[in-house]
């Protein structure tokens, strides 16, 4: 919802430290997202699939099935990564074309 809205702030804060110390300028991470992951930064339409977290918990992988704008579907895998905070953050995201999608 934070790209939906343009909110870098927000955006910004779900990054894992990792993220944060490759794109320290907020304003380039932003940009890499606009750039290299389009149908996240603004889906015509999304939802939540199935997740998986490590025994530890300190990994989990969460689903998004998405409907670019342009009417392809993709599914995006989120990396979560447990800070040493406590909070789980956006460590990376892999994106794949959705080729047998039956809509979501």
């Amino acid at each position: 919802e934070a790209f939906l809205k343009d909110d870098l702030e927000t955006a910004y804060s779900f990054a894992a430290s990792g993220i944060k110390a490759r794109y320290p300028d907020k304003q380039a991470f932003f940009a890499m997202i606009r750039k290299s992951y389009g149908p996240v930064y603004h889906p015509g339409n999304y939802a939540f699939g199935r997740s998986r977290a490590t025994e530890d918990g300190r990994l989990v992988v969460q689903e998004l099935m998405i409907s670019g704008q342009d009417g392809k579907n993709w599914k995006a895998f989120y990396k979560l990564s447990r800070e040493t905070d406590g909070q789980y953050k956006i460590e990376g995201v892999m994106m794949v074309p959705d080729l047998v999608s039956k809509g979501i």
